[in-house]
């Protein structure tokens, strides 16, 4: 009772308000969160939507100014000034996610630009910022714990969720090992009896522990779409549909449904035939099986499997419908594939049609992905750029390598990205669906597209050139640019390494004329005079001097962990006949007295004549001579491996 009492705000920026706090179920779920961190919890705010989260941070940044939401950062600023940085350079100083940063709030999902998110989960993890509002992609796939969970909304698009999804977010209330128990929370504003019914009917199916079958779900999401499709219930009808039916594969269209909806189910009926016809192709690809021994083969190897098991307790009728369609999809893609045609689909990780698409424009992207690299090496920066956009434009045609958004002008997007140019210097009609677009297209899909264009050419052994395949060219070039937006290999490297700033990190290479390629020259550069001049010159601000100090910290190995190899040569007292020479032995310190020598199965063979102090956190290598003397190598960390007391 009182948990929460309304309030009118008080202050006058942006403008008196005259209706109490909280008005509707968002502002709600922010004044439970707030009130929680009053008794010291941190607070994981759980939105289905994206769209939500962008939505909260606008009402938080209103509500602060309002007077509403006081601040709850409670460490000095110093320990977000890296990641205010980061999100300057991507969103702009005055954007609202960066406004919640300043109070203590983080609102995350996975459309912000990497290197910013990855500084923000790390406060996260850290215990820095006490209130997250975040998406699935956070609530389901980092590991971070708060002591208590609020679950905005039970809906997506307009369709409940999944229980399972239900059970892992709530799964992040209380801390392992700290925390005996964790709080979960569901605001409900409006229709209550509605709303509780919704809640307790989620909780408790959420609750069951039955283990799934991943293929049963797979199949039965088919089988559930099809039979609404008929409208019928009738396991004879679904069953004749799926034998007699040659278009069975083309998505079903299912009435009373809105444009939305059939939308996302139609993605989702494309992005379900892509897993299934992975599972298939890891099943059966390297088998040379005919068509028609598909089904028995497919009984053969899933005979004890967690699928036959669930089948096993349907009726008879279900079981049926599972296995045929199973079978018909397979002899579906034996139809129209050759053996290379299917190893080289599996080994991309993708699906019977985008594989085929994949070899339409086959011919043409490899000699364009060979050329974009050949750019990259000979400096050529605009053809590169032309090379990868066209690329772009092919792969961005075949699902799934379709962005999810492609914004007015991605074109010039993708040219400025490749340009190591500063996005928000462009006027691009929304920041936010250009780093929405960068996210998705450019660092996701078009190295998966560019990837798995190489992996189906080196599986059907394409002639290039001359009969070259592609393993004769170098190819490893364009998807480091791609994803790091930068066609300078150097600054490309960089960034792979860990450091966060892309405008940076091509700045300190252009400016040192930094030319490294591999690991080793990556290293010399880092403890060149030319980058130490160029970090001690006043060459760079102070927020860019931040960066470089945390990168190098959190590069530079401690010296503790750095190996190093050594070698010593010792007299052994046989206890049997000496060991021919190369025999490889172990030495042990079970005796107080002496170090011991022990065979492969363990037998005592010999003994040093000192008991030397062996250290744990490195590899010993000891093989006899033909002297008898033992032959040994220490590779690893610390001083004095052959110390002995």
């Amino acid at each position: 009772p009182r948990f929460i009492t309304p309030l009118i705000p008080t202050l006058p920026n942006p403008g008196v308000r005259t209706t109490p706090f909280p008005k509707n179920a968002q502002e709600l779920t922010l004044a439970a969160a707030w009130k929680l961190t009053e008794d010291d919890h941190t607070v994981l705010i759980y939105c289905p939507q994206r769209t939500s989260v962008n939505a909260f941070a606008k009402v938080i940044i209103d509500l602060h100014k309002r007077g509403a939401l006081a601040s709850v950062l409670s460490v000095p600023k110093q320990k977000i000034e890296l990641a205010k940085i980061l999100g300057s350079e991507w969103l702009g100083e005055n954007h609202p996610i960066l406004e919640c940063l300043n109070i203590g709030v983080a609102v995350h999902h996975g459309a912000l630009p990497t290197p910013f998110r990855k500084e923000m989960e790390k406060l996260l993890r850290e215990g820095v910022l006490k209130i997250t509002v975040s998406s699935p992609t956070l609530a389901q796939g980092l590991n971070l714990a708060a002591t208590a969970v609020i679950v905005h909304s039970l809906y997506r698009s307009g369709d409940l969720i999944e229980p399972s999804e239900f059970k892992n977010v709530v799964g992040r209330a209380g801390r392992a090992f700290i925390d005996t128990h964790g709080l979960v929370l569901h605001p409900v504003f409006d229709r209550h009896d509605w709303r509780k019914r919704e809640w307790r009917a989620l909780a408790n199916n959420s609750a069951a522990r039955n283990m799934e079958s991943g293929l049963f779900r797979l199949i039965d999401s088919f089988i559930v779409r099809i039979s609404k499709s008929l409208r019928t219930k009738s396991i004879d009808q679904v069953l004749e549909y799926v034998m007699n039916n040659a278009n069975i594969w083309s998505f079903p269209v299912v009435l009373h449904e809105s444009g939305l909806q059939i939308e996302e189910n139609n993605n989702l009926w494309d992005r379900h035939l892509v897993s299934l016809d992975t599972a298939l192709l890891s099943m059966l690809g390297e088998e040379n099986i005919l068509i028609d021994e598909i089904p028995n083969a497919l009984d053969e190897l899933l005979q004890s499997s967690l699928l036959q098991r669930r089948l096993n307790r349907q009726q008879k009728g279900i079981k049926s419908i599972f296995n045929s369609f199973l079978a018909q999809r397979g002899k579906h893609i034996w139809n129209l594939t050759t053996s290379e045609q299917r190893k080289g689909y599996y080994l991309a990780g993708v699906g019977l049609e985008t594989g085929q698409k994949l070899d339409d424009i086959s011919p043409k992207a490899n000699a364009l992905l060979i050329e974009a690299n050949a750019y990259i090496l000979g400096d050529e920066q605009q053809e590169a750029i032309t090379a990868i956009t066209t690329l772009a434009e092919m792969l961005f045609d075949i699902p799934p390598f379709k962005p999810n958004i492609l914004p007015v002008g991605w074109r010039e997007v993708i040219e400025a990205w490749l340009k190591g140019e500063a996005l928000r210097a462009h006027n691009f009609n929304s920041i936010d669906d250009v780093l929405r677009f960068v996210e998705d297209g450019l660092v996701y899909r078009l190295p998966w597209g560019l990837e798995a264009l190489r992996v189906r050419a080196e599986a059907n052994n394409d002639i290039i050139f001359d009969e070259m395949t592609i393993e004769g060219f170098e190819v490893g070039l364009v998807v480091p640019a791609v994803e790091n937006g930068s066609l300078n290999r150097s600054a490309a490297m960089l960034m792979q390494a860990g450091f966060s700033s892309r405008l940076e990190a091509i700045n300190a290479v252009r400016t040192t004329g930094a030319t490294f390629s591999n690991s080793r020259e990556f290293k010399k550069w880092l403890s060149s005079n030319r980058l130490r001049t160029y970090l001690t010159a006043n060459l760079i601000s102070a927020n860019t001097e931040k960066l470089w100090k945390s990168f190098i910290n959190e590069y530079k190995p401690k010296s503790d962990i750095v190996w190093s190899g050594s070698a010593i040569q010792l007299c052994v007292f046989w206890h049997c006949p000496i060991p021919l020479a190369g025999t490889f032995v172990k030495l042990q310190d079970t005796s107080s007295v002496v170090t011991e020598v022990i065979s492969s199965d363990g037998e005592l063979i010999g003994e040093l004549s000192k008991r030397y102090r062996l250290l744990e956190n490195g590899i010993y290598r000891a093989q006899t001579r033909e002297n008898g003397l033992l032959y040994v190598t220490y590779w690893g960390a610390g001083d004095n491996p052959f110390e002995f007391y």
